[in-house]
């Protein structure tokens, strides 16, 4: 009796070591066990995995995505999230994982692609996405992918947000190095030029980055006849969107006779000395009514080196001169401003700038 028990012992066990060792194989090729024709799940396999996925829920991605947190490879991962995106490709979780998962694979072209369409939604959590973005721009193994997706066309509409964002972390030279190859990009890039005060320097920049036709219409140091009227160039007119347009005939501007409003504003890069404006203006005023004002202020100071107020609109053409003189110190830049102001008695105004003028001059002297 003894002997037969003995002898189902050792049959049991061996049994089960056969059972271990065949397991044991299985897992070491990651190769699921065929049963009555279909792969029963007693491995850790992602193939076993992926059909325990199935049989729990055949059309939700929800089991494929939370099998794959369980793997440990990146290349295990894939297929779990990769089944899941084709179910339900609108999950935008689905695609953070999927691009999180290709970081880690090195397919930066892929996961650059998956992080913009995710920012083509409106999400909340915007900027950590930007600072994926950030990190895949600036490191040398991944800038071709978010070149590549970012000069597509049309390009992506999170391109402006995104540089605002890197803009509080990066210098004007490295948004150059990250996304000069854009339109957006160059302009972005003058323009913190411009709020660092680096005028010259984005002078230059704008100039290097204009068209010949552009450039062709521009007289320094102002646009007299108002060419450059362009809201995205930095060294163009910016006009008061409201009360100021560009005609054929020169700038028009309308004043409500109510506070203060600035009508035209054009950067200018006056070297010290002495200088006389003239513009040329027609137009309706009252007396005691709206006015308006040229100025030359200087930024960096908030310095006004001249103005000239204008109260006797007409309706023939008429020149109105102002001189000025630029200091030596804290004026490395300009603005040549017009503006709106009321007047004692609430009443518009409104007028037709035909061009605008600067000369170097000796005297300081006003008349309008």
């Amino acid at each position: 009796m003894g002997t037969i028990i003995n002898i189902a012992v050792r049959g049991i066990c061996l049994f089960l070591l056969t059972l271990v060792f065949i397991a044991l194989i299985a897992r070491l090729f990651d190769f699921p066990i065929k049963k009555d024709g279909y792969y029963p799940c007693v491995i850790n396999s992602v193939h076993c995995e992926k059909i325990t996925a199935f049989k729990i829920a055949p059309l939700s991605a929800k089991h494929f995505t939370n099998t794959a947190t369980f793997e440990s490879q990146p290349d295990q991962i894939k297929p779990f999230l990769e089944h899941a995106f084709t179910l339900s490709p609108r999950d935008l979780r689905i695609r953070h994982s999927l691009a999180q998962n290709a970081i880690r694979l090195s397919d930066y072209k892929t996961a650059v692609s998956l992080i913009s369409d995710i920012l083509r939604f409106e999400i909340a959590d915007r900027n950590v996405y930007f600072d994926a973005l950030h990190d895949l721009a600036i490191y040398p193994e991944s800038y071709d992918a978010f070149k590549d997706e970012t000069s597509s066309e049309p390009t992506p509409k999170w391109i402006a947000p995104f540089l605002t964002h890197i803009a509080k972390k990066e210098t004007p030279a490295r948004i150059y190095q990250i996304a000069g190859h854009l339109p957006e990009g160059r302009k972005f890039y003058i323009e913190d030029l411009i709020r660092n005060k680096d005028i010259e320097r984005a002078f230059l920049a704008w100039q290097q980055f204009s068209s010949p036709q552009k450039l062709s219409g521009f007289s320094w140091p102002t646009d007299p006849n108002f060419k450059t009227v362009d809201a995205a160039d930095p060294f163009g007119w910016k006009l008061h969107l409201k009360t100021t347009e560009q005609q054929k005939n020169g700038l028009y501007s309308f004043f409500s006779g109510k506070g203060r409003t600035r009508s035209a504003l054009q950067i200018l890069l006056l070297s010290p000395g002495n200088y006389t404006f003239t513009s040329r203006m027609s137009g309706h005023s009252k007396e005691n009514g709206g006015l308006f004002t040229w100025k030359i202020i200087c930024p960096t100071s908030k310095f006004e080196a001249g103005n000239i107020k204008i109260r006797d609109l007409q309706s023939t053409p008429k020149d109105y001169s102002f001189s000025f003189t630029v200091p030596e110190t804290e004026c490395s830049y300009q603005h040549l401003e017009l503006w709106g102001e009321a007047g004692e008695y609430p009443i518009i105004a409104r007028t037709l700038v035909e061009n605008v003028s600067l000369m170097l001059s000796s005297d300081i002297s006003q008349e309008g």
